[in-house]
């Protein structure tokens, strides 16, 4: 029961579109650039390394050094990101009702093609905020490195606190950017009629 494009060749969700093809470049590179730090800073950490800090960044959680401990961030971050850039490629096949969507109404009345450019536009944005996420948990690993190895006494409170506000402003962005390629889908079907 697939009820929104039945042609995939409309919405052609893949590597072959452009911007796509390049957000997820740049996803990989942040997951490989993350991979190789954590694992050439993991000789070098002391015994003992915080794993949890406090609304001010100060270390209140600390523990043995292992690969398994030192790599979670890592694997979290590319776990979120794969998921999401999953979901963000085949979003075109997960049935209407299971998708939230500003102006569901104005995007169930467009034809195939233009929820396919709509569909495009989702996934770009998708996409972008999985690069982000990945971005944000490097940042947050090279300070907990930098605060286990004795170059930072905390995290700085600006680095956890700011990204979370860009985060989030971001994530308002990915909405208004949704309802106007809505918009801009909506106005090319009454010009035309």
């Amino acid at each position: 029961m697939r009820s929104i494009v039945a042609n995939q060749t409309e919405t052609k969700l893949s590597f072959g579109i452009p911007r796509i093809k390049w957000a997820l470049i740049c996803a990989v590179a942040i997951g490989l650039i993350h991979g190789a730090f954590a694992l050439l800073v993991l000789d070098h950490l002391p015994q003992t390394i915080p794993m949890h800090f406090d609304a001010m960044g100060r270390a209140d959680g600390f523990s043995g050094v292992s690969a398994a401990n030192w790599f979670l961030l890592w694997f979290v971050s590319v776990g979120t990101a794969v998921l999401t850039i999953w979901i963000a490629l085949r979003i075109d096949r997960i049935p209407v009702e299971y998708i939230s969507i500003p102006r569901k109404e104005a995007f169930l009345s467009l034809n195939a093609a233009a929820r396919g450019r709509v569909f495009v536009e989702i996934s770009f944005q998708m996409v972008v905020f999985a690069g982000m996420l990945m971005l944000f948990f490097l940042v947050l690993h090279l300070a907990i490195a930098f605060v286990a190895l004795g170059y930072m006494e905390q995290l700085p409170p600006w680095l956890v606190y700011g990204s979370t506000v860009v985060l989030i402003a971001w994530s308002i962005g990915i909405i208004l950017r949704i309802m106007r390629a809505i918009d801009q889908e909506t106005d090319h079907r009454v010009k035309r009629t």
